[in-house]
């Protein structure tokens, strides 16, 4: 499996999604998330997520290549506390995208390729807490996970299948 994840790094020069999400009405979307401290810019007062330049063309380029939504959710580190709560801010990778290649015009085309960090301003993000809670939405262990589908497996409310390879259009 490694070898399959590399060759679509490598031909797509992209990265993977952490998860793949089906949603009721809206179809497949691919979230990424990012734990990240907050951090503060210059000598304002206001705090901000950062994101590689590399990571946003690499989540973009996954986006493109197999044409599903890739939408990034961060969470505060400095904010996760043991058995406690904790606010998600959910952004897509087009609307980033949209604001990356809008601020073009505030820098001269050196200083804008040389740019290796982008602050995403607070304004594009969704906080998500109280749905979670609403929805009383729990988080639990990768071990849980591997129970409950073997066990839906049994059951016959899933169907698995042995995994085969994903062919690309003109691969």
């Amino acid at each position: 499996m490694e070898l399959l994840i590399g060759v679509l790094i490598e031909k797509t020069k992209s990265k993977r999604a952490d998860f793949l999400v089906n949603i009721k009405d809206m179809g497949t979307v691919l979230f990424d998330v990012k734990c990240r401290k907050k951090i503060r810019f210059h000598k304002g007062f206001e705090e901000y997520f950062a994101l590689y330049i590399s990571e946003l063309e690499a989540l973009h380029n996954l986006q493109k290549s197999i044409l599903m939504p890739v939408w990034l959710a961060f969470t505060d580190r400095d904010k996760i506390k043991e058995n406690d709560s904790h606010d998600f801010y959910f952004v897509s990778i087009s609307t980033i995208i949209n604001y990356w290649v809008g601020l073009i015009d505030y820098f001269d085309k050196e200083d804008y390729e040389i740019t290796k960090v982008l602050r995403i301003p607070n304004s594009l993000l969704t906080k998500i807490y109280d749905e979670f809670r609403k929805r009383n939405i729990n988080f639990c262990y990768p071990y849980e996970v591997s129970m409950f589908v073997s066990q839906m497996i049994e059951k016959d409310v899933i169907e698995y299948r042995p995994q085969k390879f994903l062919r690309l259009i003109g691969e």
